[in-house]
Parts: C-alpha cells; structure tokens; sequence
C-alpha cells in the first residue's frame, strides 16, 4: 500500500534537509561546496516530488471524474433540502426520511473533505515546489530546465496569493540573466488581468532590461509597436492591455538615462524597419530596387546604442556591455526574395568591419517562427552536452519580430533553397526529362483523382524523372576526404531535423522552406507557420512525417536511408525520449505563449490577452494542450494506438511513411515529391 504523500514528505523529505543543516554547522568552510552539491540533489528531489503530486492533483481537478463528483455533491445536497422540506404523513415515513437525510448528509461531508485534502494538497505541493524550484534556479547548474518550470508553474497560477508571496523574495534571489531565454514567453503574460501578477512580472521585466538592454529591451518594444502598422481598428484593439503594461515599463525604464537612449535608438531603428518591411513594390518588380534618401532609415542617422540582434552578444554576468555592434551604414537599395509577401534582403555594414544580411517580412506574423528557433536551441543544448552527439545539431538562425504582421531575420549566408539546385540540376544531367514545372502540372492535374489513380500516376511520373542530388557533393567537393565528411555532415543533418520535426509536427516542408549550406552541407530549415501537426488539416493533408524523398536519398549513398542516416535517426529519439520531462518542461512554457496560436483549426487565432475580462485558465487553450499531448505521445513511442514502439521500430514506421509512395502520391502539387 502506498504511503500518504505528506507522510513521505515529512518523514523522508524533510528530515533529509534537516539533517543536512545540522551536518553543515558541524564543518569548515573548506566542505562548503560539497553540501552545496548535497543539497542541490536533495532540494531537486523535493521539488520533483512536489511538482509531481502538485500535478497529479491539478490533473484530478480538471478531469471529468472530479466535475462528475462535483456534480453528484451538488445532487447529493438538493436531495437533503428535499428531504429536510417535506412533511411525511406518519412518524415511520419521518424516521425513515430523517435516517435517509443523514447518510446523504454523512456522504456529502465525506465527498467535501475529500474534495477540499485535494485542493489543500495541490495548494501545499505548489507552494513548496516553487520554493525549491527558485533556490535550484539560483544556485542550481542546470538553471534552464528550473527556470522554465518555475515559469510555467507560476503563470499557471496567477491568482494564487501563496504563489506570488513565495516569488517576490524567489525571484530577486535568481539572477536576470537566467530568465533571458524564457524572456519573450515572460512578456508576453503582460497581458494577463490578475494585478498582484502582473506588477511581479513587470518588476522582473524590470529588472532585466536594466541589467540586459540588448537582450531583453527587443522584446518589449516588439510588444509596444504591436499595432504600429495595424491594418484596421480592430486589430489596433487586439492585444490593448498587452500593449499598454509593456508601454509603461518601457516608460518607467526612460527614467535611467543610458537605459532611455538605448530605448530611443532602438525605437527608430525598429520603426525604420517596419517601414521599409512594409513598404509596397511595384507590381512584378524584381532585382535590386532603389531606396530614396528620404526613407527614414537613412535620416535617423546612425545609432550607435542599437545593438543588431542577429549578432552574437555573449551574455555577462558582470551586466557590462561595452562592446555591441552597430550598423554604420544602411545601404541604398534592396531587392526582392520570392514569396507571397515579397520579403526583402537588406545588406548593412557593422561596427566591427563585416558586412551583413537581414530578410526584412511584412504583412507575417513572426512569432511562432521565433519561438520554434527558442525550441531548437533547448534541443541543441542536449545535443552539446554528449561530445558523440554534436554533429546532431540543428542549425539556427535569429528571428526578431518587430510588430503582429511584421519583424526581420538573419540571413543564412551562403545557403541556397534545394529548388535552386535541383532545378537547375535536372536540366543539366537529365536534359532530356520532364522538367520541374511540367512534373508539378502532372500532379495537380491528378490530384481529384482517387488515391489508387494518383499512386500510378504519381509512380508513373518517378519513372521518367530520375535522382541527381548525389551529384552535389561531387561537384563542390573534389577532396575525397572532404567529400566524406561534407556528406557526412548532410546526412547527419537530415536526420536530427527529420526526428526533431516529427516532434514537432512540423509540416510544410517543401523545397523553398529548405536550405543547403553550401559550406559545411548543413540542412536549414526556414518558414515553421505549419507546425504541431497543423499539416494534417491543409486542404490537402500531409501524410508524411518528414521530407525524405527520392533526391534526399541519392545523397546519401548506395546505402540509402539504411546507414548513417538510420542510425543517425536512431540517436537523435533516443536522446529526445531520455530528455522527455527536460523537453516536456520546456515546450509547456513555449506552446502556451498567448501570441502564438498552435491550432489545428483553419480558423484564426483569437487573440487571448484582447482585453482584460479572459482569464488565464481561457489562454490554456485546448490546442496548445493538444499539441503538448501529441509530443508526449511521439517521445513515448506511441503513435495511433496504445502500443510502445522500440526507437529501431519507431525510426522504421518513420522512414517507411517518408518513403511511401502512396503517401507522396497525395502531397500537394507545390511540395514537389516527385524530387
């Protein structure tokens, strides 16, 4: 029988801590950092725990065997008011009804006490989770994976008065630069209604921009500018409380005199961007297109104070930053880059002698693009931390949204999109082969024919266009050796995006959304508006898991898909399956960002912190829930059914979906699987 959680806490739990105190007052300072470890592991053991109670309570509250429970106690009480109201014609007919009444009565107080040890138990465990979690996040080495919990437990809770008693003194004892990746999901609560939760919020955010201007003021100011190219009212309206809180911090920031010019070069900067991202282009306008000096890019002058946030800037724990890197010149002309909404590439030149890119995006919101970069470099981080596991990494790239329909990235220097070189390189091996634009009019004149017609079709139109990918990694590496590892590196790369965005369901995969380093043969993906199986639910659903197509293949060698790139898959799971509760934590911060929508509805997004009378349990929306869910089953091995797939199993499904022809034969015309 298992004991009672607050007997294994009392007599367990704390008696460990207890009797860690007594022993550090017994030793001499040169001991210190060894009961500091000591208490690391111990404080991390009753935090887990907690966490672990809290949670199985807080699931029971919102399960429908407690609104079932709630509903017979609600009968239950209706049924004695009856009973205690009616006037039975004899005395038996009393007695019975009196004896009826009391064992209703005797149950219902029974099913209260039990229902109030619940919500005592999920209060207690909360508050004495986030107590642990705040030490661990001060002291602790592995800070990130406390800092996202302790996030996530608190913006679960914000009406909570233990909650926001433990982290006022909590908070101030982590230091700011610990928060700086969970920043954009910690500002994004600022539209929250509960006042107590957002002035504890706004006093970390605070405390942040102050210490870390270049790492925290962007995000802020992304929030103020909201609505700065809104197209109507409405969505001038959207998002108002947001807006406003983030507003008077940046207001309130304005009082220290460094902080307030940095907030002014960053303004103008920004809005200068959002400008020219928006600026219409005349109609089939291409190559290099003037900019006129009056655009106010050029007539705010140069800003020293904006540090370009696709520099690298190394974090300090000093809060010293002396050494940014400013553009010292925007040049006079842009030009276009494919795409519906025409994004465009800007060349600047630094402080520090170098020239760089950014894609400047209008009229695309890119936020969810953003976060799915936060979610990378969690999973890069496992990845770096076992040495066999590094050539694994995923390749990332900064994104930094500047408004709701607006922001910019860096540019993927010397990369090209896999339509760049396929194409071409279809019409120089195989001339004689049906091109790509004529394959792509082969499949969307198929596609209303039933699935059996397409799959011929579609096997058909494989036999007349043949693989050339494998021709790449000859033609730009001559060196054997270099040759080797180039393709080593592109296989690699394959296969921890593949598992990775199996995970994640990211959908979309097409030959424009991904690119090849044409130095290191690293695959990049770009463009995640599709993502957490919002795939499925396409006009044309996707039926694959991955890109893993024919020209994909050839690249890999004679051994296809059942060499380096199966084992490399293979890695990639179970490491992603060992580190469930690590990417679990972390993802349950991420999915519930109120500015991202994880829907897998066509509908818009409604737009959680519009005004101030929807709560915070509304912004736990059933859609980040679902998604949440969904990976939970992907790491557990678990896909349609209740069987636990083995990671070699669940790899083979994988790859053998990838492949299916059947499945490829019913992608949409413009994922071009016939390539």
């Amino acid at each position: 029988m298992a004991e009672d959680p607050n007997v294994i806490y009392q007599d367990y739990f704390m008696k460990a801590k207890d009797e860690l105190e007594i022993y550090e007052e017994q030793l001499s300072t040169t001991d210190l950092q060894a009961i500091a470890e000591e208490r690391i592991k111990i404080y991390t053991a009753i935090a887990k725990f907690a966490d672990k109670i809290y949670t199985e309570r807080d699931k029971y509250v919102n399960s429908n065997e407690y609104k079932e429970k709630c509903h017979w106690m609600k009968v239950t009480q209706q049924e004695v008011e009856k009973l205690a109201a009616q006037k039975p014609p004899s005395e038996e007919l009393m007695k019975e009804f009196a004896m009826k009444r009391i064992v209703l009565m005797k149950n219902g107080k029974l099913d209260e006490l039990q229902i109030k040890n619940i919500h005592t138990d999920r209060n207690n465990y909360l508050a004495i989770a986030l107590e642990f979690y705040s030490y661990l996040a001060a002291h602790g080495d592995n800070s990130d994976v406390f800092i996202s919990r302790l996030v996530s437990l608190w913006c679960s809770n914000p009406s909570n008065n233990d909650v926001m008693r433990i982290l006022k003194k909590g908070l101030d004892d982590v230091p700011s630069y610990k928060f700086l990746k969970v920043l954009p999901q910690l500002a994004s609560r600022l539209g929250y209604t509960d006042l107590a939760f957002t002035r504890l919020l706004a006093r970390l955010l605070l405390r942040c921009c102050k210490e870390h201007p270049y790492h925290s003021l962007n995000h802020l100011m992304a929030l103020q500018n909201a609505t700065y190219d809104a197209l109507d009212a409405h969505e001038e309206e959207s998002g108002k409380l947001l807006q406003t809180n983030a507003k008077q911090i940046i207001e309130e920031l304005k009082r220290d005199k460094k902080i307030r010019s940095i907030i002014r070069d960053l303004y103008d900067v920004s809005t200068a961007l959002i400008d020219l991202a928006n600026k219409e282009c005349e109609k089939n306008a291409f190559g290099n297109i003037k900019l006129s000096p009056n655009e106010k890019i050029f007539t705010i002058g140069i800003r020293n104070l904006f540090h370009l946030p696709i520099v690298d800037l190394p974090i300090r724990k000093d809060c010293q930053y002396t050494n940014i890197t400013h553009v010292t010149n925007w040049p006079g002309e842009y030009s276009l880059m494919g795409g519906i909404n025409a994004p465009k590439l800007l060349k600047c030149r630094c402080s520090d002698g170098q020239s760089r890119s950014i894609i400047l995006k209008g009229n695309d919101d890119l936020h969810q693009d953003a976060l799915m970069q936060q979610v990378f470099l969690y999973i890069n981080d496992i990845f770096r931390a076992e040495p066999h596991l590094q050539m694994l990494q995923i390749r990332t790239y900064r994104i930094i949204p500047l408004t709701k329909r607006s922001g910019y990235m860096e540019f993927c220097a010397n990369s090209i999109p896999l339509s760049s070189y396929l194409t071409k390189a279809h019409s120089r091996y195989r001339p004689h082969e049906i091109s790509f634009s004529e394959g792509r009019k082969i499949v969307m004149d198929y596609s209303p024919c039933e699935p059996k017609e397409k799959l011929e079709k579609f096997l058909e139109l494989c036999e007349k266009i043949r693989p050339v990918f494998h021709n790449y990694f000859i033609e730009e590496f001559s060196n054997p050796r270099e040759w080797y590892d180039k393709r080593l590196t592109y296989i690699n790369t394959v296969a921890s995006t593949s598992m990775v965005g199996y995970i994640l369901g990211i959908g979309d995969r097409h030959l424009s959304n991904i690119l090849l380093d044409q130095k290191t043969a690293q695959i990049i993906h770009i463009d995640f508006g599709i993502s957490f199986e919002r795939g499925l639910i396409q006009r044309t659903p996707e039926l694959v898991p991955f890109r893993l197509t024919r020209d994909m293949v050839s690249a890999m060698g004679f051994l296809g898909t059942d060499g380096v790139f199966r084992r490399s898959c293979e890695m990639t799971m179970e490491v992603l399956r060992e580190n469930q509760a690590t990417i679990n934590t972390i993802l349950e911060v991420l999915l519930y960002d109120p500015l991202c929508n994880w829907s897998t509805s066509q509908q818009p997004a409604i737009d959680a912190s519009a005004n101030g009378s929807i709560h915070v349990s509304e912004q736990k929306n059933a859609s980040a829930a679902r998604a949440l869910f969904r990976v939970n089953e992907k790491l557990s091995g678990r896909e349609s059914n209740t069987t636990v797939h083995s990671v070699s199993t669940q790899v083979e499904r994988l790859i053998q979906q990838a492949i299916n022809p059947a499945n490829l034969s019913r992608m949409f015309h413009g994922w071009s699987a016939f390539y």
